[in-house]
């Protein structure tokens, strides 16, 4: 509060500082990965989701959240195409701080590895793989023996609804759109079967 002050807009504003980080993050994950035009495509679509704009003017933990899960992915990208102990500390660094801004992160690096064992499965790099989840268990540990503890209790508050609740999530973090949702659906399943085909 003492640098940006106590302020509606200066509480906000940290919401919104990292929602913009996260679209760059995209736009050079994108750019990374494919193309310049992929990499525009994908800030732009970011930038117009109604769920991403909502949580950008909340003052919760979420939008900062995002940035540093998105943050890793390009990370771990770099890392893995060109693998150097900067590269790896720097992914395992950056993951490390997004669990503990909120524990969904830690979902991150448990899709990288999947992810690369679907695309890259004879080049996975266990050994650095191996060493950077031993240095993130350890940065991580004072936040896991907190949660551990039995007189916390988190996440009570989530209201079980089982798989019916399934298709009402995708339909908020898609923007509570129909038609954007459906976009959503078939450029995934457009760009599935592309890597499909570039790399089986």
């Amino acid at each position: 509060t003492s640098v940006f002050g106590t302020s509606e807009a200066a509480v906000r504003s940290l919401s919104i500082l990292p929602a913009v980080g996260t679209v760059w993050a995209t736009w050079r994950l994108g750019l990374f990965l494919f193309n310049s035009r992929t990499a525009a495509l994908a800030a732009l679509i970011l930038s117009l989701n109604g769920s991403f704009l909502a949580y950008a003017q909340e003052a919760r933990a979420y939008s900062m959240m995002t940035f540093f899960a998105m943050l890793a992915t390009l990370c771990f990208v770099r890392a893995v195409e060109r693998p150097t102990l900067s590269r790896w500390l720097l992914y395992t660094i950056t993951t490390a701080v997004g669990i503990y801004l909120h524990v969904f992160v830690a979902l991150a690096p448990v899709a990288h590895v999947l992810a690369l064992l679907l695309i890259r499965r004879k080049e996975v790099p266990w050994g650095n793989l191996a060493i950077s989840a031993a240095i993130g268990l350890i940065l991580v540990a004072p936040i896991l023996a907190f949660l551990m503890r039995p007189d916390i209790e988190y996440g009570t508050w989530i209201e079980y609804r089982g798989l019916r609740a399934i298709p009402s999530m995708f339909y908020f973090l898609g923007g509570q759109n129909y038609v954007l949702l459906l976009s959503y659906f078939m450029a995934s399943s457009i760009a599935v079967l592309w890597l499909g085909w570039e790399y089986y």
